[in-house]
């Protein structure tokens, strides 16, 4: 499988945060493939209400965030 023009996002409690490029790559049969992204919200706004949410969270333990990630891909089949 290759994967082409990849984009990892990230969103908490359904409010879009920030989002990535991804490096495009090849992956064989029956492999498995770790991609690491770097996600910051520096410079996109968020309603003060929502970060009250997140720094309460935060203060408790953990928080949650939703992270998507959606790329094109292509398939090779045969021998």
């Amino acid at each position: 499988v290759s994967y082409n023009a990849l984009r990892s996002s990230i969103f908490y409690r359904q409010n879009y945060i920030s989002e990535s490029q991804l490096a495009p790559f090849r992956q064989d049969t029956r492999s498995q493939t770790t991609l690491n992204a770097t996600l910051t919200a520096a410079g996109t706004y968020l309603e003060p209400k929502l970060i009250d949410n997140l720094n309460a969270e935060r203060n408790a333990s953990s928080v949650l965030f939703d992270v998507q990630v959606v790329a094109a891909t292509s398939f090779r089949s045969g021998s």
